[in-house]
């Protein structure tokens, strides 16, 4: 997935057979993965029918929270995508290139396309950890009632994205564009650039949502006078998807530092840059990989919105139903709190209307 180490199998010997059978095994598991991700990844993009009541149409951040999770679901489902074509591609070139040595054109095409499907692959999967964490960012923002900076995630996911993946995949194949290098200098690059964002990810977002956690009770007691059964529902609703969201990430994401981690601490301890030696560990590591990576969308689908809400999506809706009876009927527990931005103290910043609303709605209540 957006493990450097996937990017480096590109120039395995792949006529081997203990590699041949554990790349049909890995791309197998790669395709079942990021299959049930492009399901989840749609059902998340489906349209919505907007509530009937207007004043339900600003609950607290709705908007901004949709937003980002909607730009998060597409860079998730053209990774995914490009995890399809790349696994199936592989699985049908192994046995037409069996055989054929390395310096054949052939083979080279074959070396060009997984470098290019790589680079494809790990350039969306970077932008999901920035809008991952702009998704953190925003909910902390949120929480002390000031504005989303859109602009600034735009420019993390779009723009810092594909400088970090080409300084990567720049080192790991220069100077030649179709042959890899394995010295520790050129993988050094190529594994941190990929690496620093997860990590990054890992440390600053659950810091971020202890940080919000905390505000959730006193804006709610804050709001609306009162500290009943009620809130607490809402407030142990809220830290509940903030737990879930990073665990999913952590649970995602951990088999690639720890390949990596292991990876690179063999190049430096033994100088060993055969990727052909591959230990059980490493091969382990790369069919979790090829499970955990591409599911990402889909257990996103599942934190996010929840599997529940089919009678959101205007394509499943019956005519006539009404948007707002259908939340309220599913869960009658969860009633409407006015959020900070009823509340004008000097500098503050209003979230929306005076009529800004913490409902179920919002994708925190899903």
């Amino acid at each position: 997935m957006a493990s450097p180490r996937l990017e480096s199998m590109c120039c395995i010997n792949t006529t081997e057979h203990g590699h041949k059978h554990h790349m049909g095994a890995y791309n197998v598991t790669c395709i079942v993965s990021a299959s049930l991700s492009i399901l989840g990844a749609i059902y998340l993009l489906l349209p919505r029918k907007v509530p009937d009541n207007p004043r339900r149409r600003t609950t607290l951040g709705y908007e901004r929270q949709i937003k980002i999770i909607n730009w998060l679901t597409l860079a998730d489902l053209l990774a995914c995508i490009g995890i399809l074509v790349r696994s199936s591609s592989w699985l049908a070139m192994y046995k037409q290139f069996q055989g054929i040595p390395s310096h054949r054109t052939g083979h080279r095409s074959y070396r060009i396309f997984c470098a290019v499907a790589g680079a494809w692959i790990q350039y969306f999967y970077i932008t999901t950890y920035f809008w991952t964490l702009s998704f953190a960012i925003d909910i902390f923002l949120l929480m002390r009632n000031r504005a989303s900076m859109m602009w600034l995630y735009h420019v993390l996911s779009w723009l810092v994205s594909p400088v970090m993946c080409l300084d990567g995949l720049l080192t790991l194949y220069f100077p030649s564009l179709t042959s890899c290098e394995h010295r520790l200098i050129n993988l050094l690059p190529h594994y941190l650039s990929t690496l620093l964002p997860i990590i990054m990810v890992m440390i600053v977002n659950p810091i971020l949502y202890i940080y919000s956690a905390r505000r959730v009770s006193p804006l709610l007691t804050q709001m609306s006078g009162k500290y009943t059964d009620q809130e607490r529902l809402i407030a142990k609703q809220v830290k509940e998807k903030f737990a879930m969201i990073h665990i999913v990430f952590i649970l995602c994401w951990l088999p690639n530092v720890v390949n990596a981690f292991i990876i690179l601490c063999r190049h430096m301890k033994t100088g060993d840059t055969d990727e052909n030696d591959l230990s059980d560990g490493i091969k382990t590591l790369d069919i979790a990989m090829g499970i955990l990576n591409p599911l990402q969308a889909f257990l996103n689908a599942w934190i996010y919105r929840g599997w529940a809400r089919c009678s959101e999506i205007k394509l499943f809706s019956g005519r006539g139903r009404n948007w707002t009876g259908t939340i309220n009927e599913r869960r009658p527990s969860v009633r409407a709190i006015p959020v900070p931005g009823t509340n004008r103290r000097k500098g503050s910043m209003p979230i929306g209307r005076d009529d800004d609303e913490l409902s179920e709605h919002s994708p925190l209540l899903h």
